[in-house]
């Protein structure tokens, strides 16, 4: 059985002002790096998928080559969006049992969490960490002025890494693209929702954040100190 990673990082950082968010240095390392090492170093993955844009390409495609790691791999140009990004890496996997997909901008993924995606994916047929949500939430209608309160106990956010069975993935984008549904979705737990899946879900974890503002940067850094204390 092979296991299949792709390794989302073409992401145009709009929230960064154009500032490139992947490339940028966190505690020593671009913050793609930490990514990229706990991909490859994992023993139950067999090849990584790598999606960049043109203009991270070069810098990304040296970190790997530099580190002259082993497993085989490829890179792929991403689209115009994420949920593109992802079905241009996805139509160049062959021969996988499970996929496991990773938002390069979460840069504390670690092996429990990989480890127990495809687990359970290989038991449930797909996996998506989560972690609950722990303030009062509410919807507005305006975007001004509260419109009407949500119980917090029935909401959860979604992270990476996710993992799917292959072929789970492979029959919703077929039956997608026959029937020409656009591919607008933001996550693809949510386009498989829609196809009549329902992800079997788990504990993910509080480092596992994801750099969109440059503020995030800095609780990145702080969270990087934790680690290595505890480690």
């Amino acid at each position: 059985m092979k296991n299949y990673a792709i390794l989302l990082a073409a992401g145009n950082s709009t929230r960064m002002q154009g500032t490139d968010k992947l490339t940028l240095e966190l505690s020593g390392k671009m913050v793609i790096e930490y990514s990229i090492e706990t991909l490859f170093n994992h023993k139950l993955i067999d090849h990584i998928t790598i999606v960049t844009s043109k203009n991270n390409s070069n810098k990304i495609q040296s970190i790997v080559s530099m580190n002259k790691y082993k497993k085989p791999f490829n890179f792929v140009e991403g689209g115009e969006t994420r949920f593109s990004s992802f079905v241009n890496a996805f139509k160049t996997i062959t021969s996988s049992e499970i996929t496991i997909i990773h938002d390069a901008a979460r840069p504390f993924i670690n092996e429990k969490l990989i480890s127990k995606s495809i687990n359970i994916a290989n038991k449930y047929g797909a996996a998506v960490p989560v972690i609950n949500h722990v303030d009062s939430a509410y919807i507005s209608q305006d975007s001004y002025t509260l419109s009407k309160h949500i119980d917090r106990s029935k909401l959860l956010s979604s992270q990476t890494p996710q993992a799917y069975k292959t072929k789970i993935l492979y029959d919703a984008i077929e039956y997608a693209e026959s029937n020409r549904i656009e591919f607008k979705y933001n996550d693809v737990a949510e386009f498989i929702l829609e196809t009549g899946c329902n992800p079997y879900v788990f504990k993910g974890s509080k480092y596992n954040i994801k750099l969109t503002s440059n503020e995030d940067l800095l609780l990145l850094k702080s969270i990087h100190q934790i680690l290595n204390t505890h480690d």
